[in-house]
């Protein structure tokens, strides 16, 4: 019930709906109807009593929970089998374990707060309480271990479109696996996988996103610093959207994306919004900071850069935009 009251309150956002009106439409009583909205309440949603006007929820409730994603949810597989947790160590860490115990494809963990959220190469991501999403899902693709780097590309595509479609800015994608707004990174995406060494596939597939939605700017940590921004940030005085309605958006685009998540198509949108093509960048080359052109990314979603020794193509590593002088 409280997942079908939720529901009714995303849909009407901007105006309040009368308790008989829910009561009408759910076939309820008004009093059921005010418990339902306590029980909400108590779980975190901030939710207006308007004497004669009825309901409404704030537009500033950040609490993600399943009731809520699901309220969003127009998916038949993924999104399906949730986890919404208070605080973990990593939603990935999680995932993991749940997909090593036979969580199914599509299955998500998630959580309001990381204390240990991860980003490549062990590095952290700031995971403060309730404003960010983050995020992991199983995935259970047939593909073998070469391909399997077509599921971060898909993934960040994904994300992209998703934020896009809810807030209207333009998304743009730092090669392998960041998704930028206006110079600022906004979300962090980290795939990380079980392969079968005798048959060479993937067993399955976890990727984990992790978005800043309505952090303030003087929240990130020194080192993140004009260089990390949040939707709410970027988009002034509109509201960012929901981290619930940004979850749902997400595993629609998943499912709806997912039978061409192999496809030219989406590699093809992956070069298009990368902002690196034709750019010069410093690339950690084992020891050092080495000076390259992009020169394009390749349709196995490696990076073809121009050296002083020649053309190479860069299937991981660190890069760095723009090229600094000083290394």
């Amino acid at each position: 019930m409280k997942t079908k009251v939720l529901e009714i309150l995303e849909q009407n956002r901007q105006e309040s709906v009368s308790g008989s009106k829910i009561a009408s439409k759910l076939q309820i009583t008004r009093s059921a109807v005010w418990k339902t909205i306590e029980a909400l309440r108590r779980e975190g949603y901030q939710i207006e009593a308007v004497t004669n006007r009825g309901y409404r929820l704030c537009s500033d409730t950040g609490h993600v929970s399943a009731a809520g994603i699901f309220s969003a949810l127009h998916t038949e597989v993924f999104g399906r089998q949730l986890h919404v947790e208070p605080c973990v160590d990593s939603t990935n860490a999680v995932a993991k374990q749940a997909a090593q115990q036979g969580a199914g494809h599509g299955d998500v963990v998630a959580a309001r707060e990381q204390t240990g959220g991860r980003g490549r190469r062990n590095r952290t991501f700031f995971s403060p309480k309730d404003v960010g999403l983050y995020m992991s899902v199983v995935l259970r693709p047939e593909c073998s271990a070469e391909q399997g780097i077509h599921l971060t590309t898909w993934a960040a595509v994904v994300v992209a479109r998703a934020v896009e479609l809810l807030t209207g800015l333009p998304v743009e994608i730092k090669w392998i696996n960041d998704l930028y707004v206006q110079g600022k990174k906004i979300c962090g995406i980290l795939t990380e996988a079980s392969m079968d060494l005798e048959l060479h596939q993937l067993e399955y597939a976890v990727v984990g996103i992790g978005i800043n939605v309505s952090t303030l700017p003087d929240q990130f940590p020194e080192e993140l610093q004009g260089k990390a921004a949040s939707l709410k940030m970027l988009l002034g005085e509109e509201s960012p959207p929901s981290l619930n309605r940004l979850a749902a958006a997400i595993l629609d685009e998943m499912e709806r994306s997912w039978p061409d998540c192999f496809s030219n198509s989406v590699m093809e949108e992956y070069r298009r919004r990368s902002f690196l093509i034709g750019k010069e960048i410093a690339w950690w080359n084992k020891d050092h900071w080495q000076r390259v052109l992009v020169e394009d990314i390749k349709p196995d979603g490696s990076l073809a850069v121009i050296t002083p020794q020649g053309m190479q193509r860069l299937y991981s590593g660190d890069i760095r935009l723009p090229w600094l002088e000083d290394g």
